[in-house]
């Protein structure tokens, strides 16, 4: 067999002891990808963790232009492709002619507008169902011109998928028992905190934040909630801009308690580049921590927590010192007109309603006691 730009390339270069080094080391999935892809010509190899949209990728050097401009551009969105993969491709890597006709593949917008443009057209893929409700894909994408992958390689590649199967699982388990080790590691720092996927859904909780049910509550679907309802518009605004990463959403803001006062500061804190393991489901931790710090916080901490302006700093930081609206003008050659504008914008940015819960707030944040 010839690999795509040259020599025969063997399948003793990919073997079983090198797949199981990826259910323990995920940066070893590029390289497996690759000499799978190999054997069957293909530019490259990608794996993705998908459900109803594609939770996380990596691929070989090869493919990774393309598989990232497929996740970016939301292409995966609405295919046909994943469905049949996931019906017909459950126990072994399939081709073009396992799922579709030849009409089907020439006016399938995915092939049509998207692969075949990109000259690739022809692959063979896989996928494997994971503990964690979602579906591990596995696709070697070959160049168009070469033709459909032949069986003898589909074959050949077909005695590796248990392995790659095993593997896969044993990887997502490690990946989500990390998870629960990092909220395990917030515990011993004092911080209530529990990590999410895209969707809103827990991954994992420590025991601090499971004593609060006054104040994160269960919903349906395993998705988390906050009971304060301003509080919570702001966390779910959170989890979308991440999931469309965005990052104009607020990230710190007040929650209050049944009796209307503050009782904890939430943080959002996005899980980002190469944090995010290709197993890993988190987009970010929630974290809460307490209203009980006596000092005023430093403008760049304002500043960065809140994404003020440096004006708006500054005006936060006199409100924290607890400054008429007309003393924070004054001393700063201000209009009163101005640090009001620069006040709606604080208020909107923390999530509070009245100036004496933005001291609150912002008096937090100076130190983080149990």
């Amino acid at each position: 067999m010839q690999g795509a730009f040259g020599a025969r390339i063997k399948m003793d270069r990919l073997n079983p002891e090198d797949i199981y080094e990826g259910a323990f080391i995920a940066e070893k999935w590029p390289a497996i990808l690759h000499e799978m892809a190999t054997t069957v010509n293909a530019v490259g190899g990608g794996l993705f963790i998908v459900n109803t949209d594609v939770q996380n990728w990596t691929a070989s050097l090869g493919l990774k232009e393309s598989l990232s401009a497929f996740v970016e551009g939301q292409v995966f969105q609405g295919m046909g492709r994943k469905a049949r993969v996931f019906e017909v491709g459950q126990h072994s890597f399939i081709t073009e002619a396992d799922a579709f006709t030849e009409d089907e593949l020439d006016h399938d917008p995915l092939y049509r507008d998207f692969l075949r443009p990109r000259g690739l057209g022809w692959s063979a893929r896989t996928a494997v169902r994971i503990p964690t409700g979602d579906n591990i894909v596995i696709a070697l994408e070959r160049p168009f011109k070469l033709g459909p992958v032949p069986q003898d390689s589909l074959k050949e590649i077909n005695t590796l998928r248990p392995h790659l199967a095993r593997a896969a699982l044993m990887a997502a388990r490690m990946q989500l028992e990390r998870a629960q080790a990092a909220t395990a590691t917030l515990s011993m720092l004092g911080l209530p905190a529990l990590l999410f996927d895209v969707k809103g859904r827990v991954l994992a909780a420590n025991d601090l934040i499971e004593k609060l049910p006054e104040l994160v509550l269960p919903k349906a679907f395993g998705q988390v909630a906050l009971s304060d309802r301003r509080a919570n518009h702001l966390l779910q605004q959170s989890i979308d801009g991440i999931r469309r990463r965005q990052h104009n959403m607020p990230l710190s803001f007040s929650v209050c308690n049944e009796h209307a006062a503050i009782a904890k500061i939430a943080h959002i804190v996005p899980i980002c580049g190469e944090s995010k393991d290709v197993f890993v489901r988190s987009a970010g931790i929630l974290v809460l921590t307490p209203v009980n710090s006596e000092t005023t916080p430093a403008t760049q901490l304002v500043q960065s927590l809140f994404d003020f302006t440096p004006a708006e700093a500054r005006v936060a930081q006199d409100i924290a010192k607890g400054e008429t609206v007309d003393e924070i003008a004054s001393a700063n050659a201000l209009s009163v007109s101005t640090v009001r504008s620069h006040m709606r914008s604080i208020l909107e940015k923390t999530g509070c309603h009245r100036q004496l819960e933005v001291a609150t707030l912002l008096n937090s944040l100076s130190i983080i006691r149990k």
